[in-house]
């Protein structure tokens, strides 16, 4: 392989960050030159320069990430300008420039797609990663559809584990932070035979104390518990051949919640129920890599399997007057093949062709009266189930049509076929009282949908260091049925017509980086999720119009001090046309919400990092600061009706300090996250006239880890 990126945390690091648009966060200077480190990126498909790529994508290194304090896939965000996440029980809720989706059910599917090692991860709760084990991600910005598996109208997080290596070596961290939060990250590979390595990577957290009381209970909230194992198999079979075996395992089990009201504290609740979320999920993946003489083959296999289940305090009140219970669960099996050009071809051209049957079910998914322990009348109990099948080719090829100019065109075609099927049952309130009588259905349905996508871009190369690009590319994300309700109406697709011009740029002897780019977004039939007491459905409320200014500066001040800032700018994301959005009535959807601001999107959204490296006798001395300043932005769609849950301006600051021992191997920490102990939310609503309803974003978090590379 080319040029890799290297870890932070070394003599070759440097010291700051500044992420905006098209950049990469940059993981050193060259010790000898002093000059910004060439990165190399595999957003096309192909091991590629940062630089010469014509697409808005942010890069980062799995080192950079920890040294930046993003241990998971929610934290992304506060080094990706233009990225939002949001989370909402156990699943996430990922925006890219104010695209993006409200419905986490496990029917529906992202507009913001996530690909681990190439495999496309079809739900949201599997989405919400811990990220242990990464050798880079990849963030990708616009429609994407001609290069990918799956479509996505948003943008996609590619996500590119470690491969096993003939040579033994791994690492070990031991961390500890307040509310006695104890992690242990593990990685090892080695050979097994002259063609054959492996490796282990183990990930285990337990904090034990939470953020907050249950006032009703007086138990804990905002505990956690988790597992994370990955282990890899590479078979090189000869110069041309080259296969991998993945399997992967998660455990969560979290004392969280999907809303509560808050008290005094701003992670204290008072409900009678503690809320609960667990989930476990398992993986596999077999990739086939072979070279031929004018080509190479690629095969991608992949099954996944998710199951969570909840119990909340539906009333959110400590009254034991209503609770909800959801148990559901996704299975997905995919295949891709890519056959891609030869490196020396003057046309670079990929052909793929992508399969997807993927089933998701809610089983049961219900409201009761009374407590969970002592019911006091009967519980409505939703059995549904959505089984998607999808068929996709796709192709793009770039060509110089001038000296120094190049087109790009891709096309894509998607055919899916959804199955709807869900019974309402009831239950007597104590269990072995009756049978559950059927209250509604089945009620049964489906729906095809098809749609063609293209992308087109131009780029022209000024200088080696000086390239500038203008795009045109369409967004298709297919619509789905409401699994959440009996009977369960279908939602369809939405679809997005982006426009972009952009440039890259390196200039001073490559020590300083600048990056813009600006884009305009029509975005037709877009899904929003509505909550109707307490039944839900996903309806296609209209069109909206985004557009924004993106920008990002990396500079070398110095030999051992790199600074980075970028920042997203929307001036306008607002929804053109918003009828049937939530009012003050509970289950009405007659207001217009049309003219207000997209949720979930700030004006400004500011990142900046900086790392210093102090060279001693001793070994390195590295100080890391990360900076995230997001404008205000609703958390509602605003119909002057009533008061809209807004998310104010925040500020969240990262410190981290670490010594790194002469040789390399041995290094200690000390670290702060959202050191300033900003308030901030994850997710709210105050649809519906029920009063504002919130998930609390983490408080202040310190600690230490101690690592050792091997």
């Amino acid at each position: 392989m080319t040029k890799h990126i290297e870890a932070l945390g070394t003599k070759q690091r440097t010291l700051a960050k500044v992420v905006a648009t098209v950049v990469l966060f940059t993981p050193g200077i060259s010790s000898a030159t002093g000059q910004l480190e060439e990165v190399i990126v595999t957003a096309q498909k192909r091991e590629e320069g940062l630089q010469s790529v014509p697409i808005s994508v942010q890069a980062f290194t799995g080192g950079g990430l920890k040294l930046a304090g993003v241990d998971n896939s929610i934290d992304l965000q506060i080094v990706t300008p233009g990225l939002q996440t949001a989370r909402l029980a156990g699943g996430w809720v990922p925006r890219i420039r104010g695209i993006g989706s409200t419905d986490t059910s496990p029917g529906n599917e992202s507009s913001v797609s996530t690909y681990i090692d190439g495999v496309y991860i079809s739900g949201s709760f599997a989405g919400l990663l811990s990220l242990n084990n990464v050798e880079r991600i990849e963030v990708l910005k616009g429609p994407q559809g001609t290069l990918f598996g799956r479509n996505a109208t948003g943008g996609l997080i590619n996500v590119i584990t470690k491969d096993p290596q003939q040579e033994l070596g791994g690492n070990l961290e031991l961390s500890y932070g307040n509310y006695d939060d104890k992690v242990i990250n593990g990685y090892a590979t080695t050979g097994v035979t002259d063609t054959i390595a492996t490796d282990l990577a183990v990930r285990w957290e337990d904090r034990g104390d939470g953020w907050g009381t249950n006032l009703g209970t007086g138990n804990d909230t905002f505990v956690d518990k988790e597992v994370v194992v990955r282990n890899k198999w590479l078979f090189e079979l000869g110069d041309s051949t080259e296969i991998t075996l993945e399997g992967n395992y998660f455990d969560f089990d979290r004392d969280t919640t999907n809303f509560y009201y808050r008290q005094k504290h701003r992670y204290d609740y008072d409900h009678n129920l503690d809320d609960n979320y667990k989930a476990h999920g398992w993986g596999s993946s077999l990739h086939i890599n072979h070279d031929f003489s004018r080509a190479s083959f690629v095969s991608i296999t992949a099954y996944n399997d998710v199951s969570q289940g909840s119990y909340s305090d539906a009333d959110y009140t400590p009254a034991p007057l209503q609770f909800g219970k959801f148990s559901s669960g996704t299975e997905t099996f995919t295949q891709e093949f890519q056959l891609l050009s030869p490196g020396d071809s003057d046309l670079e051209w990929i052909l793929g062709v992508f399969y997807m049957d993927r089933k998701a079910f809610m089983d049961p998914a219900g409201f009761g009266l009374g407590s969970l322990e002592d019911r006091a009348a009967r519980l409505l109990g939703n059995f549904t189930q959505q089984d998607t099948e999808s068929w996709a080719v796709f192709a793009q090829g770039t060509y110089p049509i001038l000296e120094n100019l190049d087109l790009t065109l891709g096309a894509r075609y998607t055919q899916d076929q959804l199955k709807y099927e869900g019974k309402s049952l009831g239950f007597a309130p104590f269990p072995g009282d009756t049978d559950p009588t059927l209250v509604f259905g089945p009620d049964r349905d489906k729906a095809d949908m098809d749609e063609p996508t293209y992308r087109v871009v131009l780029d022209y190369e000024f200088t080696p260091s000086v390239m500038a690009y203008g795009s045109v590319s369409t967004g298709f994300k297919s619509g789905t049925f409401t699994i959440l309700s009996v009977p369960g109406p279908v939602a369809d697709p939405e679809k997005l017509l982006a426009y972009e011009i952009g440039f890259k740029s390196e200039l001073l002897d490559h020590r300083l980086r600048l990056n813009a780019a600006a884009y305009y977004y029509d975005f037709k039939d877009f899904q929003s999720l509505e909550v109707l007491g307490i039944q839900s459905q996903l309806i296609n409320a209209g069109k909206a119009t985004v557009k924004g200014l993106e920008m990002e500066v990396v500079a070398l001040p110095t030999l051992n001090w790199t600074l980075k800032a970028g920042f997203n700018y929307m001036p306008t994301a607002k929804y053109d046309e918003f009828r049937g959005c939530p009012g003050p009535i509970p289950g009405d959807l007659s207001d217009d919400c049309s003219g207000a601001r997209i949720i979930g999107s700030p004006d400004w959204d500011v990142s900046l990092n900086s790392e210093y490296t102090i060279p001693s006798s001793v070994g390195d001395f590295d100080l890391v600061l990360t900076y995230q300043y997001m404008s205000k932005f609703p958390w509602d769609a605003d119909h002057g009706e009533f008061p809209v849950l807004e998310e104010g301006s925040r500020s969240l600051l990262n410190l981290r300090a670490r010594w790194t021992s002469i040789n390399g191997g041995l290094y200690l920490d000390a670290w702060g996250k959202n050191v300033t102990d900003e308030e901030y939310l994850v997710f709210g609503t105050n649809a519906n006239g029920q009063g504002a309803r919130i998930l609390d974003g983490a408080p202040r978090t310190y600690g230490v880890t101690l690592g050792y590379n091997f």
